[in-house]
C-alpha cells in the first residue's frame, strides 16, 4: 500500500567547487592590504635618540654649533637605533614615472610625451638624479607604473569620473609593496622618493586637499610653471575633484580611487612597507609628499621614518609640512624633480653623520688634570751695589730763599 503523502526532493550536495567557496574567505580589500602593509610598526628609537643628542652636545666648540646637522644626525640614530652608526651606505633611488589623465585638459606647461622623454633619461643615466646619484653608494632605477601608450594612460581624469577602479588600485599598491620588500632584500639602508610625470602636481594637489580637507587655493600652485591660463584650467579640475572627493568616505582607498593615480598609490605602499620594515626614506616631490599624507593617515607613526627633500613653492607641500611638523632638508629652490633634491638631501644626510661621528668632544679634545696650587711668590732680594760702583750721593737739601731787602725811603 502506497502513501499519498508527496515527497519532498532531497537537495542536491554541492559540488567541490561550491564547498571551497563557501569556505573561502572574502576577497580583500584595498583597504585591508593597506592595514596589512604596516604590520607591526613601530617609532624608531628615543633612546638612540637621546644618546645621540648628548654626545652631539659634547662636541668640540660652542653650543648648537652644528645647526640643522644635529638635527640629522639625531634622526638618523633613532631610524638605525644605534647613536653611533655609520652614514648610509647603499642608497636606492626609486623614481615613478607615470602621466596621469588630467594632463589632457591643459594643466601643465609639459609635453604629453614628456614623461617617457624623461623617464629614458633616468634609465639611460643622463638626468639631473643620474649625475647627481653618481655620488652616492647606491643605484637609480625608474619603474614605469602608467606611462601613457597609444590609449593614454590606464587611470582615467578624476575630475569627470573615478581615478582608478579597484582592481588597478590593488595592482598599484602591490607593485608598491613589491618595491619596498626588493629594497629592504637588497639591502638598502636609505631610499630616496621620487617621480616624472605630466599632471603630476595636479593630482598631488587635489589628493592633499582631499584628505586634508582645503579648499582650492590653499593646494594649487604653479607645477610645472604655467602661466595664468593654465593655472585657472588647473584650478577648476582640482575643484571638481575635490567635490567629487568630498561626497565620499576620506580613507585613503577612497581618495585613492576618487582623486589619486597608479603612481601615487603605489607610492603610499612602499612607505608604509618601507616603514614596517625600518627603511627611512627621503621624500621628494609633490607626489612622494602627497603620499606621505595619505600614508599618515593610515599610520601616523609612519611620518617618523621620513625626511622631506625640498621645501618647493607648492601649496600642497607647504600644507602637508604642516601637517608632518616637519623641516625640510634643503630649501635651494630645485623643481627639476626625478629625485634630485633626494639625493643631495641624501648627501647631506650622510656629511651630518660624518661630522657628528669624526668630530672630537670637548672632553677628550681638553684632558682633564689634578689642580695644582699656585707656589706663593718669593721676597726679591735687595739691590746690591756692584763692586767699584759709587754709591749715589744724597740730594742736598734745597737752601731757603733770603727775604728781599725792604727797599729805603726817599
Amino acid at each position: 500500500m502506497t502513501s499519498d503523502t508527496p515527497v519532498e526532493p532531497q537537495p542536491e550536495p554541492p559540488t567541490r567547487a561550491e564547498a571551497l567557496a563557501e569556505d573561502a574567505e572574502p576577497p580583500r580589500t584595498a583597504a585591508a592590504a593597506l592595514q596589512e602593509l604596516v604590520g607591526d610598526l613601530r617609532p624608531p628609537s628615543r633612546g638612540a635618540e637621546q644618546r645621540a643628542r648628548g654626545r652631539l652636545d659634547d662636541l668640540l666648540g660652542p653650543p648648537d654649533s652644528f645647526g640643522s646637522l644635529q638635527r640629522l644626525a639625531v634622526w638618523w640614530a633613532g631610524v638605525t637605533g644605534e647613536p653611533t652608526a655609520p652614514p648610509p651606505g647603499r642608497v636606492g633611488v626609486v623614481v615613478l614615472a607615470a602621466d596621469h589623465a588630467v594632463a589632457a585638459r591643459g594643466v601643465s606647461a609639459l609635453p604629453l610625451g614628456h614623461t617617457a622623454v624623461a623617464a629614458r633619461a633616468v634609465r639611460d643615466g643622463r638626468a639631473a638624479v643620474s649625475a647627481a646619484a653618481a655620488l652616492l653608494p647606491g643605484e637609480v632605477r625608474v619603474v614605469e607604473v602608467d606611462v601613457a601608450g597609444p590609449r593614454g594612460p590606464r587611470a582615467r581624469p578624476f575630475d569627470v569620473e573615478d581615478a582608478l577602479d579597484e582592481a588597478l588600485l590593488e595592482r598599484s599598491l602591490a607593485l608598491g609593496t613589491d618595491l619596498a620588500d626588493d629594497l629592504f632584500t637588497e639591502g638598502h639602508d636609505l631610499v630616496v622618493l621620487g617621480d616624472v610625470g605630466v599632471g603630476t602636481t595636479t593630482t598631488a594637489a587635489t589628493a592633499v586637499g582631499a584628505v586634508l580637507r582645503r579648499p582650492v587655493l590653499d593646494v594649487v600652485g604653479r607645477g610645472s610653471g604655467v602661466d595664468d591660463t593654465a593655472w585657472m584650467r588647473k584650478a577648476v579640475v582640482v575643484r571638481e575633484g575635490l567635490r567629487r572627493a568630498r561626497a565620499r568616505p576620506r580613507d585613503v582607498a577612497s581618495v585613492l580611487c576618487t582623486v589619486g593615480s597608479p603612481d601615487l598609490a603605489a607610492a603610499v605602499a612602499l612607505l608604509l612597507r618601507c616603514s614596517a620594515r625600518r627603511v627611512p626614506v627621503v621624500l621628494d616631490g609633490p607626489l612622494a609628499v602627497a603620499a606621505g599624507v595619505l600614508a599618515n593617515r593610515v599610520a601616523p607613526v609612519a611620518r617618523q621614518w621620513w625626511l622631506v627633500a625640498e621645501r618647493t613653492d607648492e601649496p600642497a607641500v607647504h600644507r602637508a609640512l604642516e601637517t608632518f611638523a616637519m623641516t625640510p632638508v634643503l630649501d635651494l629652490g630645485v623643481r627639476a624633480g626625478s629625485g634630485l633634491a633626494g639625493v643631495l638631501a641624501a648627501q647631506l644626510l650622510r656629511s651630518a653623520v660624518a661630522v657628528a661621528l669624526g668630530t672630537v668632544t670637548t672632553e677628550a679634545a681638553w684632558p682633564v688634570h689634578e689642580p695644582v696650587e699656585p707656589e706663593e711668590p718669593e721676597e726679591p732680594d735687595e739691590l746690591e751695589t756692584p763692586d767699584g760702583a759709587d754709591e749715589p750721593d744724597e740730594p742736598d737739601e734745597p737752601e731757603e730763599p733770603e727775604e728781599p731787602e725792604e727797599p729805603e725811603e726817599p
